[in-house]
């Protein structure tokens, strides 16, 4: 009630003469909800006094104390892990990280800049944690802050190639090594934290509009117009030694495969047409998948195999009438495994393929050729003429 008060005596000297206590009222509503001056004076509280104490033990020598990346020769570049819970107090107090949840939520751009030096230790020591959980939340909060971030700020601090070599390790964290559940968790808080940092590190160029549109909602990922060069490199580099290399080392479990393909479509969907140089290595993947005969043990591996076979298709489209058929194979080989099926999760599966095949079938540039090709599949078994049907019911408007 302090803070509420003190807001209200605020308000009430700016308007002496008002007698109606509901606009009083209001400015308490707003400055919680909108980063006023109660949320500032907390946010300040909380960092200086609760977050930033239980860290100070946490050197960054790739960082300084005004939060830019430490730029002088002779630094040390191995980071300083606390392996010991006397070493880490903050572990001992959990409502730190639930305070400093509520701090990077409150942030605006003002406050984010006000405030980065304080921000940095918590997440970058989180992240570099020898415990998994922890690594976890640290891509999290990361995550969290980029949303706020104005890539100006991050260019300004150069601390973008920091954030990639404190997240790229994450995506190693796979079994046999680390345990099923651990890694299930971890490369889902890596990979969004990733493409959100390649959001703000390699901003596209917009119009005006969508500039000062994003701006008034900065929790909303940067959109974009056109990838860049060393944006479109570094989700090459995610995919590429994330997503492949993962699939290598773990992708006959399926839980760490369906993670794998859920955040191999965000990838392709934000490489856009760059993604095509990756179709020779993708897709003949995912068919095999698709058309696995066991496939039908764990559908939800099927489900994320096929939506991202579909952001093969529809951001791959000027090229994937040379792979037309490594995706007739994957999609015939799943509605034939999942025919006589009928539960939820299959017919999922099923409604995702019609949709895929209405893809390719509209994206194709020999119709003929595509046309051929599906009569020849139904040829070799009839059960793939309901296929057939319904995509071309989806293509005309009537599925």
């Amino acid at each position: 009630m302090k803070d509420a008060l003190d807001v209200v005596m605020a308000w009430q000297l700016r308007n002496p003469d008002v007698k109606d206590p509901q606009a009083a009222i209001d400015e308490v509503k707003r400055t919680r909800e909108a980063g006023g001056e109660l949320t500032a004076s907390l946010i300040d509280h909380f960092l200086r006094l609760t977050i930033r104490p239980p860290f100070q033990k946490a050197k960054r020598p790739e960082v300084t104390a005004a939060g830019r990346r430490n730029t002088k020769e002779g630094i040390a570049t191995a980071k300083q892990v606390d392996w010991f819970e006397e070493d880490s107090p903050w572990k001992n107090d959990i409502y730190v990280l639930d305070l400093l949840h509520w701090v990077l939520r409150s942030l605006n751009t003002h406050l984010i800049e006000k405030h980065w030096p304080m921000l940095l230790p918590p997440i970058l020591t989180l992240i570099d944690d020898h415990e998994t959980h922890n690594r976890a939340t640290g891509c999290h909060l990361l995550d969290t802050l980029l949303r706020t971030t104005p890539p100006s700020l991050l260019k300004k601090t150069g601390l973008g190639s920091v954030f990639e070599e404190a997240l790229l390790p994450c995506l190693t964290f796979l079994p046999q090594i680390t345990p099923v559940e651990e890694s299930f968790e971890i490369l889902n808080a890596a990979y969004p934290a990733l493409i959100q940092l390649s959001h703000v590190q390699y901003p596209s160029t917009l119009p005006l509009t969508l500039q000062k549109q994003y701006n008034k909602d900065s929790t909303q990922p940067l959109p974009q117009t056109e990838i860049t060069p060393p944006k479109a490199k570094f989700l090459d580099r995610i995919l590429r030694q994330g997503i492949l290399t993962g699939y290598l080392h773990a992708g006959d479990n399926p839980r760490i495969a369906t993670v794998l393909f859920a955040h191999l479509a965000s990838l392709i969907q934000e490489l856009g047409i760059d993604s095509v140089k990756h179709l020779k290595d993708v897709l003949p993947l995912l068919s095999n998948v698709l058309s696995d005969p066991l496939g039908v043990a764990y559908p939800p591996l099927l489900i994320a195999g096929v939506k991202a076979m579909q952001a093969c298709v529809l951001n791959g489209w000027p090229r994937i009438d040379t792979w037309r058929g490594e995706v007739l194979r994957g999609l015939a080989g799943a509605w034939l495994m999942l025919e006589s099926e009928n539960s939820g999760d299959v017919e999922e599966v099923k409604r995702e393929s019609v949709e895929t095949l209405a893809m390719l079938v509209v994206t194709a540039k020999s119709e003929a050729n595509s046309d051929k090709d599906m009569r020849t599949l139904v040829g070799a078994d009839g059960r793939l003429e309901i296929l057939l049907e319904r995509a071309m019911e989806v293509v005309n408007g009537n599925g």
